[in-house]
């Protein structure tokens, strides 16, 4: 049976070929396997651009205060999926960086 095959109702599922992977694998362990941030293959000029990339104030300051609002429990039900986004993105832009960085070859995180 190959694996087109592997289900008799031919869910999508069965239509796609997926490695050994958790159920509940995170956003995080996906970005990971997504970026490979182990592997150090970008060129110098696309690392460099890339470790330029961040927020824009206005973002930065917004993330500040939806942080500050969950941690003291003011975080209403429209502003969590925005820090959300927020959070998602910025573990992104730090994916890239790590990759970028060890592609670069540095070996600390720039304050």
């Amino acid at each position: 049976m190959n694996s087109r095959n592997k289900s008799p109702n031919n869910s999508f599922n069965s239509f796609v070929e997926t490695p050994s992977i958790s159920a509940s694998a995170t956003e995080t362990e996906i970005w990971n396997r997504a970026i490979r941030t182990e592997v150090g293959d970008l060129s110098p000029t696309a690392a460099r651009e890339l470790l330029r990339l961040h927020l824009a104030n206005d973002d930065a300051e917004r993330v500040r205060e939806l942080s500050s609002k969950a941690n003291t429990g003011r975080l209403n039900a429209d502003e969590a999926p925005e820090l959300d986004y927020f959070l998602n993105v910025g573990r992104a832009l730090e994916f890239l960086k790590a990759k970028s960085r060890l592609s670069l070859g540095e070996t600390a995180t720039p304050a």
